[in-house]
């Protein structure tokens, strides 16, 4: 057997990468055979690689990732002086050979090569690469440096996000350089200023070798790309984010470790970023080198891409072909071991491998609350969007969550569209942390078996401050200030997440619609406590029933449903939400509890400015219930020209924004809290003109 024992759970995947031939499945390989006695002698013992549909995928046993996150991570923490100074060196290592390699190749005529001087400088470039660019191993260092983040901040008893963000030093991603290039490279094309042509030159020019480290990013997208438009959506500059980070220093009682590990997550970061760079480099010549052999041996691309690099050099030397029925068996999916033995689909094991490893998913619609590495803070609700490759990121929708085994270059248009990110792979320091960074979008790492456990179009909650992401199958969840449909949620929320999107200062707030057919209510407790709602820090929350049908055009429920004050701790939620089932709603909205110094409820009559106020010290609960302290009508223009109080002419001033937004009579809940800030509950259509009829007419 390839292994023994179980090949599921115990094992984790550590690269998921889009590669078009074998050759470069070798490379990946090879990497995990990298050690420096001074920096990390120990190394992956088990490592099994499978490629299948143009998909590399590796995995470790995690036992072994663990001990060797541990073991290098601790290092760090000790300061070892010679790992550090070994660790300077790799990072200052000049790659002289394989830049002088890389320039004579580009220089060269490769048509003019024979085959055996083209299959020498192939071998050549592949082991110049491997030695000199990939000299260890650095996942081993980027999650060792996670491991001594993560304890050095237990051991200050500091889990902060400000505190993880600063150790994570001012990394800058050349992939960000090159997507602000892609969006003034289209706009400039827009305008009739440059050709599509000139445009792909430029941008090849300076990041070209970005998009073809490993695979084959451009084939891809040129081929999908309508009239091979360079950038398919020319209104992304709106989107460009403003660049930079939290700056100041926090003071740690270590700040001398504190500075030593911030330094080292810039310098191996960039240093990632830089290998990638050059390593987009080595692909564009090797594919020259690569396809010009294939040529001159007359063997055909599609059968060419599955020879391994022994196998190109017996064709060279020997005349060998590997036969039709190895291509066909290859194509099916092929499994490499730490000793490079090759198994295909034909073998039972084989078979096994990729099925558990490479494409199992739960169909279950069990509810999930999932832990990942947080690496870049913020809350987005979404529909979950699985990629493997550019072509599945393609049909990405802006708002949803891109969910992936792993991300690289080849996604880079999915970080503009998407809300937020999740992958199975990746760490502290992956081009899917810095850039959702940089992006301000949420984004976790590192979720095991992930992509088992979420499917296309799930109900995703993705927490990116605390690292949870909850998988709510097809409950409806929004949050207040996203887009809501009012069919699903009802008139209220969406009337108060419009507002809010406008920039009215309305609650937070969670709204839920469920089947409860298909679900518990109770199911949902502790994911909505644990990934939302223990976020907000206030003492009480409200947890109001709903429906879609409430606050109509031409009707009212108001007073129909139930409102309930709870305190904001697990057990009360848990309780509040039995209340709401024994009562079968089907639409629940949950925000936070605002101390009232003063609210009410306003009446306004939108062509005649014709306003009722009535007023309660406790908020506009008690005025619901009856309980006013004041009572004051009129019109409002006339009424701001003699204002007794700052609150009413903050009220007034808000009534007249928020009447603007609607073509009916509002009647609007409002609170200003103990620091004199005004907030909106509630904003719903006035069915009844009785309400007006004892205000008299000026």
């Amino acid at each position: 057997m390839l292994f023994s024992n179980t090949v599921n759970d115990n094992y984790k995947i550590i690269n998921h990468r889009n590669v078009d031939k074998m050759i470069d499945v070798e490379f990946l390989q090879d990497l995990y055979s990298q050690v420096d006695l001074e920096i990390n002698p120990v190394r992956f013992r088990n490592i099994i690689s499978i490629y299948r549909d143009g998909i590399f995928q590796a995995y470790a046993p995690e036992k072994e990732w663990n001990f060797l996150q541990e073991y290098v991570g601790n290092k760090f923490l000790e300061k070892d002086r010679s790992f550090l100074i070994g660790l300077n060196h790799y990072i200052e290592f000049p790659k002289t050979e394989l830049k002088k390699l890389l320039k004579s190749i580009a220089q060269r005529d490769l048509n003019s090569d024979s085959p055996k001087i083209l299959c020498h400088t192939l071998i050549k470039l592949h082991f110049c690469a491997l030695n000199e660019i990939y000299g260890i191993n650095l996942v081993q260092i980027e999650e060792g440096l996670h491991y001594a983040i993560k304890k050095f901040l237990q051991s200050e008893q500091n889990f902060g996000t400000d505190a993880f963000n600063w150790l994570l030093g001012d990394s800058h991603s050349i992939l960000t350089d090159a997507i602000e290039l892609k969006v003034s490279l289209s706009e400039k094309k827009r305008k009739g200023l440059i050709t599509n042509k000139e445009a792909e030159q430029i941008y090849t020019n300076q990041y070209g070798g970005l998009e073809t480290a490993y695979g084959n990013f451009k084939e891809k997208n040129s081929n999908n790309e309508k009239e091979k438009q360079f950038v398919k959506d020319t209104n992304k500059e709106s989107f460009l984010p403003s660049y930079g980070r939290r700056k100041d220093k926090i003071a740690f009682k270590n700040m001398d470790l504190a500075i030593c590990l911030r330094n080292y997550s810039s310098k191996i970061f960039e240093l990632r970023d830089k290998n990638k760079f050059l390593m987009g480099q080595v692909s564009t010549e090797k594919n020259r080198v690569f396809n010009t052999l294939l040529s001159k041996l007359k063997i055909l691309p599609q059968e060419g891409k599955f020879y391994m690099l022994m196998e190109l050099y017996k064709a060279v030397y020997e005349d060998y072909r590997v036969s039709k029925n190895t291509i066909k068996e290859r194509s099916k999916g092929v499994v490499l071991s730490r000793k490079e033995n090759i198994k295909t689909e034909a073998n039972s094991n084989t078979k096994l491998l990729i099925t558990n490893f490479a494409s199992k998913t739960s169909n279950s619609r069990t509810l999930k609350l999932m832990r990942g590495v947080p690496v870049s803070r913020g809350l987005v609700i979404g529909k979950a969007h699985l990629v493997n490759d550019s072509t599945d990121s393609n049909q990405l929708k802006k708002g949803e969550i891109l969910v992936a085994p792993g991300t690289d270059f080849n996604l880079v248009d999915s970080f503009y569209e998407c809300a937020g990110s999740i992958t199975e792979e990746g760490g502290i320091l992956s081009h899917a942390s810095i850039v959702a960074r940089e992006l301000k979008k949420p984004c976790l790492v590192g979720i095991k078996n992930l992509i088992r456990k979420i499917q296309n179009k799930d109900n995703l909650i993705l927490n990116g401050t605390i690292g949870l992401v909850a998988n709510l199958r097809d409950i409806n969840v929004a949050l207040i200030g996203t887009k809501i449909d009012a069919k699903i949620f009802g008139s209220k929320v969406a009337r108060l997440s419009l507002l809010k999107r406008k920039g009215y200062p309305v609650l937070d707030g969670i709204a839920i619609s469920f089947d409860p057919k298909k679900y518990n209510l109770l199911e949902l407790n502790e994911i909505l406590y644990k990934s939302t709602v223990n976020m907000w820090k206030t003492k009480f929350l409200i947890i109001r029933s709903s429906s879609s049908e409430e606050d109509g055009l031409k009707f009212s429920m108001a007073g129909k449903y139930e409102s309930i004050k709870c305190s904001n701790n697990f057990n009360s939620f848990t309780k509040t939400l039995r209340k709401m089932e024994k009562a079968n709603h089907l639409q629940i909205f949950i925000q936070p509890y605002i101390a009232s110094s003063i609210g009410g409820v306003s009446f306004l009559e939108k062509n005649t400015n014709k306003f009722i106020t009535e007023v309660s010290e406790n908020g506009p609960q008690d005025v619901v219930k009856g309980k006013v302290n004041e009572r004051f009508s009129g019109y409002i223009d006339n009424e701001m020209k003699n204002i007794d109080k700052d609150w009413k002419k903050e009220l007034f001033l808000q009534l007249k924004k928020i009447q603007s937004e609607f073509s009916f009579d509002i009647d609007v809940e409002w609170t200003i809290d103990k620091f004199g800030n005004f907030k909106i509950f509630q904003v719903r259509p006035i069915t009844s003109k009785e309400v007006f009829y004892d205000i008299k007419k000026e």
